[in-house]
């Protein structure tokens, strides 16, 4: 019996992938914001030209609603899904989640910084991400995935930020929705050096399209809508997710929870989830897939943060955050891809997926927001505060400290001789 039911589950997921390889990508995105990625031509370690289009992505309207009018009709019992997700977490390939890291975080990219070329490339490479993974465009010009905004700071100039913004339809029994995101952007380059950002935060982005492409299998059929976010100008302050919290694509009031993805590519198998107290019915699934997939859970509560998820918890949405501690190359050029735990990092995708997943068709979802603390560490003031660590990387007055256990910690992150070149001499965080 036990194999029957067996045989039958990955038949039906040999249908979905089937069914998900052919799925309608959506149309293009507008002129204004449109590109082609010129500094690389492999994607996930395969020679692949950016702006090829597949054969399904032709496909007319009516095409377009048979494919979704199929997909409808293979509604499977809610007891499959649990062995159907975690049969998907289980196939997620570790190379690819390297080969994905390794792209963002190479020179081509050259840092990622907001309104750089090499920013704009990781735009058009989540964008396209997202095209193939099946997710409709939810920025803010319909029929694409990109929400622009306005950027003039010290390190950029006039520029465009850009978010990249996909849906995932979830069955229609529920008008509530979950975001998960990441911030794409990081510091770009200093004369000929590149901050690459391979844990700040390729490792965030890269987990976050691992997820993607988990939910891809899903389409249509978990209770509620996934929104997939990449922030820009994380960097610069927070400008990328505050954009959107005050102008959001789609309507506010619908999102019930946001879960962010910043520098989880260290830990060696441990991840600290922030910001869980007031979701017991999240915090405990979390805990079970945490739990399956040999990932160590700390859960603190004990700051906010300063990362996207605050700019969603400022507007009474609850929020929770993975992270994996900070250490000696955040911030500094010596943050590239061979430093990466990959077999943690893949572990933890497979863990947000299923955790996604699974509260994605929760029945209820009774949360509340856990207030922000404007309170400061003691002994600092304001204008101490007033830099995440230096005045050519973070412009925006901390809440609380970063990620940090305790102040002895922060007070090594306010440099005194604040340059982006400098060298911050501190602990990693969390050393339990």
């Amino acid at each position: 019996m036990l194999l029957v039911e067996k045989l039958k589950i990955l038949f039906r997921l040999y249908l979905m992938f089937v069914i998900a390889a052919v799925l309608p990508s959506c149309s293009e995105k507008p002129e204004p914001y449109s590109r082609s990625v010129r500094s690389q031509d492999v994607v996930d370690g395969k020679n692949a030209s950016p702006s090829s289009n597949k054969s399904s992505e032709n496909k007319t309207e009516s095409q377009e609603v048979e494919d979704e009018e199929s997909l409808e009709e293979m509604n499977d019992p809610p007891e499959l899904l649990g062995p159907m997700i975690e049969e998907v977490a289980d196939n997620m390939d570790q190379n690819v989640v390297a080969n994905r890291l390794k792209l963002l975080s190479s020179d081509a990219m050259a840092g990622r910084l907001t309104g750089s070329a090499g920013h704009a490339d990781a735009v058009t490479y989540f964008a396209g991400k997202l095209q193939e993974f099946g997710f409709s465009p939810a920025g803010s010009v319909p029929g694409s995935y990109e929400q622009g905004f306005a950027v003039n700071s010290q390190q950029t100039g006039n520029v465009m930020g850009v978010n990249v913004i996909g849906r995932l339809p979830g069955n229609g029994s529920s008008q509530e929705v979950i975001v998960v995101g990441a911030h794409l952007d990081h510091l770009g380059t200093q004369g000929a050096q590149v901050f690459n950002g391979a844990d700040d935060n390729a490792s965030g982005t890269t987990g976050v399209l691992s997820l993607a492409e988990g939910l891809s299998f899903f389409k249509g059929k978990l209770d509620r809508d996934i929104l997939i976010i990449a922030f820009s100008g994380e960097e610069l302050g927070l400008l990328g997710s505050k954009h959107f919290v005050a102008n959001p694509t789609i309507d506010r009031s619908r999102i019930k929870f946001m879960l962010n993805l910043d520098m989880v590519g260290y830990g060696g198998g441990q991840v600290y989830g922030i910001r869980f107290a007031a979701i017991p019915i999240l915090k405990e699934l979390l805990t079970d897939r945490a739990t399956r997939y040999n990932i160590n859970l700390v859960y603190d509560d004990s700051k906010d943060g300063a990362s996207d998820h605050i700019s969603f918890a400022e507007v009474g949405i609850p929020v929770g955050t993975f992270h994996t501690g900070l250490h000696d190359n955040y911030h500094q050029i010596t943050d590239t891809e061979e430093k990466i735990d990959y077999t943690s990092l893949t572990a933890i995708s497979q863990m947000t997926f299923d955790f996604i997943a699974h509260a994605a068709s929760l029945p209820n979802l009774a949360i509340q927001s856990l207030r922000i603390r404007p309170d400061l560490p003691n002994g600092y003031t304001a204008d101490e505060l007033e830099l995440h660590s230096s005045d050519v990387i973070h412009g925006m007055p901390l809440l609380k400290p970063y990620f940090w256990d305790d102040e002895t910690a922060y007070s090594a992150m306010v440099p005194k001789n604040r340059s982006l070149g400098k060298k911050l001499n501190f602990e990693a965080s969390h050393r339990h």
